[in-house]
C-alpha cells in the first residue's frame, strides 16, 4: 500500500478514532481513607489515594511537604516539638485540592491540669484515690 496515493477518506477507513475515557485516578480528586490522632504520642497519621503531594501548614505557615508517585499513601506528623495553635494540611491530587479541618493544639500543661484536677474531684466525692 503506497500512503502517497491513498485518500484522507481511505486512510480514515484502517484505523478506528474513539474517544478513551480518563482513568478514575486522573480525575478524582484527593481522597482521605484515615486519620488517626494519638494524643498521647503528639501523631497525626493520615492514610490517602489520588495524591500527589502533601502539605502540613501550622498557623497557616507551610511546615512540611511529601510527594507520592503513585498508589495509597501514608503519612505521620509528630507534633510534640511544635509551637503553634492550628494544624491543617492540604492534598494535590491530579483532580483537585483536599484540605482538612483544623486540628488544635493544646498546651502539655493545660491537658496535665485538668488530669489532676479530675482525680481531686473523683477524691473529695468518692472519697478515696482511684487510679
Amino acid at each position: 500500500m503506497d500512503w502517497k496515493t491513498i485518500t484522507f477518506s481511505d486512510k480514515k477507513q484502517l484505523f478506528k478514532f474513539c474517544q478513551s475515557s480518563p482513568l478514575k485516578y486522573w480525575t478524582t480528586p484527593p481522597k482521605i481513607n484515615s486519620i488517626v490522632v494519638d494524643n498521647y504520642q503528639g501523631l497525626i497519621q493520615i492514610t490517602c489515594d489520588y495524591i500527589n503531594r502533601l502539605e502540613w501548614y501550622l498557623d497557616d505557615v507551610k511546615i512540611k511537604t511529601k510527594y507520592n508517585v503513585i498508589g495509597k499513601f501514608a503519612n505521620k506528623l509528630n507534633v510534640d516539638d511544635l509551637k503553634g495553635k492550628k494544624i491543617t494540611f492540604v492534598l494535590f491530587g491530579d483532580g483537585g485540592q483536599t484540605k482538612s479541618k483544623i486540628f488544635e493544639l493544646l498546651p502539655q500543661e493545660v491537658l496535665l491540669w485538668e488530669c489532676v484536677n479530675q482525680v481531686v474531684v473523683n477524691f473529695l466525692k468518692v472519697g478515696k484515690l482511684e487510679t
